[in-house]
């Protein structure tokens, strides 16, 4: 749905994430969504969620083109990308297992259903922390 990129916030002076709504002229349902996805985003504070920084809208060759800017994850990998290469046992997958699904129930009790929960689209840091 979007294309991120790495980016320098000023201030504060951090590495942040930038998402932009994919495609040169996306169509408004496209628009729609990403916008419902921010709202989401908006109403969750977890510790395995990455969290939101702001969000507005550039010129993108005459078309409002909307944006969020996001906690920066460093050394992000794909979930089981990072099980792989980690080569955890069966332990600290439980425990990796334990803090997606609270990451999960947390957003469920705020009424946010990720419609695409796969382990592409959940992220490790390189501290280990989805």
């Amino acid at each position: 749905m979007g294309e991120v990129y790495k980016a320098e916030q000023r201030s504060p002076r951090r590495s942040v994430a930038v998402k932009v709504v994919r495609g040169e002229r996306p169509s408004p349902s496209a628009i729609a969504r990403f916008a419902l996805e921010i709202e989401a985003l908006g109403r969750l504070r977890h510790p395995n969620i990455a969290q939101i920084h702001g969000s507005g809208t550039f010129d993108r060759d005459g078309a409002e083109t909307p944006y969020v800017v996001l906690e920066w994850i460093e050394g992000a990998a794909p979930l089981d990308a990072y099980v792989a290469s980690a080569r955890l046992d069966r332990d600290a997958r439980l425990r990796l297992f334990l803090d997606v699904a609270d990451a999960v129930r947390h957003a469920h009790a705020r009424g946010v259903v990720h419609r695409d929960l796969k382990p592409a689209n959940i992220l490790v840091g390189a501290d280990g922390v989805p």
